[in-house]
């Protein structure tokens, strides 16, 4: 936001930037801008990156343990397959909503620098 509203500043005065000859301080700063705004997206996106993958390994990790955990049971006769079955379930659906939860976060990361943007 702020390198388009530098952009926009200097190109509604371009007559004036080119009647003091400004045009390589105008470039340099609207070039160090532009530098702020893509390694503030990279970091976004580097640390949405990572939240998705804990996301991911989280939700694996919880599938794998109570599956095994259930497996063990099934074996030792301590439950029915049935039961293993609406563990598996309850899995899947807990460790859908915590992806869901990465996506809610991102979410409230562009939502609070929006709020940034126009105030």
């Amino acid at each position: 936001a702020d390198a388009n509203a530098l952009a926009n500043e200097t190109l509604g005065a371009v007559r004036t930037v080119q009647a003091h000859a400004r045009e390589p301080y105008e470039r340099s700063r609207f070039v160090s801008a532009l530098k702020v705004a893509v390694d503030t997206a990279r970091r976004r996106i580097q640390a949405q990156a990572w939240v998705t993958a804990i996301a991911i390994t989280l939700i694996f990790g919880a599938i794998t343990l109570v599956l095994w955990s259930g497996a063990h049971d099934v074996v030792a006769g301590r439950m029915t397959a049935g039961t293993l079955g609406q563990f598996v379930l309850y899995a899947l659906i807990g460790g859908g909503s915590v992806g869901a939860l990465a996506e809610v976060f991102n979410e409230l990361q562009r939502a609070a620098g929006g709020m940034g943007r126009i105030s």
